[in-house]
């Protein structure tokens, strides 16, 4: 995600396969998601302790972004009931209104001194996708769902990757701004520690 360059050594796999997480296994693509990005920014930029990612976003967060694939089939029920016509009609609306899907900016730091600042590639992950990304970490903090839209909240998570022996300790704080006809910035910032073992490589 953060490298410009073709890699020309071996492929390393990032991320874990599951996380154990207050006691449950948690193998979904958020899961993948934030356990692949600390390990690609330690391997990269090791002083690196802390990062923030921020993006526009559509319309509030809430539980049903939890789940995206049940998300994808409520709106492919509604696109049943709507003719050609209506379809594109909204479709119009909706892009006249938020615009093309905006990328996703990070920032990684050491302590308080800045290290980069740089978009996400698309293909990795873009504006739509941030706010099912960012629910599971409100989740995983568990945090009332009441509160998942106030303008600052903040959690602790700690998820084990019982395959590489690892665990991620995370503290996430995010900031959601409203701007206006349901579009937000929000931008989430986490300050992280991997520790225990990791196999490189392959595995």
């Amino acid at each position: 995600m953060l490298r410009d360059e073709v890699e020309e050594e071996p492929i390393i796999r990032f991320g874990a396969k599951s996380l154990l997480i207050r006691n449950e296994v948690y193998d979904n693509t958020a899961a993948k998601f934030w356990s692949s990005l600390i390990d690609e920014v330690l391997l990269d930029f090791p002083s690196c302790d802390s990062f923030s990612l921020a993006a526009s976003g559509a319309g509030p967060l809430s539980a049903d972004l939890l789940y995206p694939v049940d998300a994808l089939q409520r709106d492919l029920d509604m696109a049943e009931e709507m003719s050609l016509e209506e379809a594109i009609r909204r479709a119009v609306e909706e892009l006249t209104m938020f615009g093309p899907t905006a990328p996703v900016t990070i920032s990684l730091f050491s302590g308080v001194t800045a290290i980069k600042t740089q978009q996400l590639p698309r293909e990795c992950v873009d504006s739509n996708a941030f706010s099912f990304l960012l629910v599971w970490l409100m989740e995983w903090s568990a945090i009332p769902t009441s509160g998942w839209n106030n303008e600052f909240l903040s959690g602790k998570i700690s998820a084990t990757d019982s395959e590489r022996k690892c665990v991620y300790e995370m503290n996430v704080a995010l900031h959601n701004k409203h701007l206006s006809e349901g579009l937000f910035i929000r931008s989430v910032t986490m300050r992280f520690r991997r520790h225990g073992q990791k196999r490189s490589g392959g595995s």
